[in-house]
């Protein structure tokens, strides 16, 4: 989808009691942010770096009202904030916040009405890459149809390649914490396809499939990826997945995923993707550990 609801903001008088609400009507989780009095909303379980691990599932946020009929409010997913800004205007909208950048990491959002008078948000993504202190790397910059992954593994470049082609292995660290993974079809080689089935711990599946175009142990593996539970079929992604040897018995791992499209690209990074990319990574370094 083009312009995903991404998040979403709920106004309290007393943010005690709409936290007390949701917890026990809904069983939503809450995370305090670091400044001021707002909350993280979690709306699904979530992995250890509490980021939602059921696909498609989105946080929130939960803040004191700051005037008296402040509106709930959904933010929408846009490419530019600037370049969207002409077109709500021209089909009856009105900017009622202009944009704001909240960090240059996070991006920059805007409000508008619509021609009804309900009240919504528009974000837009900005340069990201991973924090320093992670072993993961991913470089992102606006408007482009790919990103770009960097990690580096205490382990031999043909045995981190094995874990990505043996279909035993492939299944014990794919994914993020929380889901277990069956193997239905897996042939790594030139032609061949895939397809793994996931499943969290409340019976949610969710399925993957693609075919390989390369496969040259232990150096590089060329395949197509897709994820079933999409509206629309079709949002296939190229990835590209180089071994390099480091010194001292190590291995780099480098990883290039080219989109169909900006917007797919924006959408699957602001649906958690990089926190489930890092714990998959290190579900990858403990197999390691116990391969060795």
């Amino acid at each position: 989808m083009k312009n995903p609801i991404v998040h979403f903001e709920i106004p309290a008088n007393d943010v005690r009691r709409a936290r007390n609400f949701y917890e026990r009507t809904f069983d939503w989780k809450f995370n305090k942010f670091e400044e001021g009095e707002y909350w993280i909303v979690y709306t699904s379980e979530v992995d250890k770096n509490r980021m939602p691990i059921r696909p498609g599932a989105i946080n929130g946020g939960l803040t004191k009202r700051r005037m008296e009929g402040e509106p709930f409010l959904n933010y929408i997913f846009v490419e530019s904030v600037d370049a969207i800004i002409p077109t709500i205007l021209a089909n009856g909208g009105t900017i009622v916040r202009p944009k704001q950048e909240i960090s240059k990491e996070i991006g920059s959002f805007a409000l508008f009405k619509d021609p009804e008078g309900n009240v919504m948000g528009i974000v837009e993504m900005g340069a990201r890459e991973m924090p320093k202190k992670s072993k993961t790397q991913i470089k992102i910059e606006p408007g482009k149809q790919e990103l770009f992954l960097t990690r580096e593994v205490d382990a031999p470049r043909e045995l981190v390649f094995k874990c990505s082609t043996d279909p035993k292995l492939f299944a014990q660290w794919v994914g993020p914490r929380g889901l277990t993974t069956t193997i239905e079809a897996f042939e790594p080689r030139p032609g061949g396809r895939y397809r793994y089935i996931q499943k969290d711990r409340e019976g949610n599946e969710y399925a993957f499939h693609g075919v390989y175009h390369e496969v040259t142990p232990p150096e590089r593996i060329i395949y197509t990826f897709e994820f079933e539970g999409l509206p629309e079929k079709g949002h296939v992604i190229l990835e590209t997945n180089k071994f390099d040897t480091l010194p001292g018995n190590r291995t780099r791992l480098s990883a290039q995923s080219v989109f169909l499209s900006v917007e797919d690209r924006d959408g699957m990074v602001g649906s958690g993707m990089e926190e489930g990319v890092n714990d998959s990574y290190e579900r990858l370094d403990e197999l390691l550990a116990r391969l060795k």
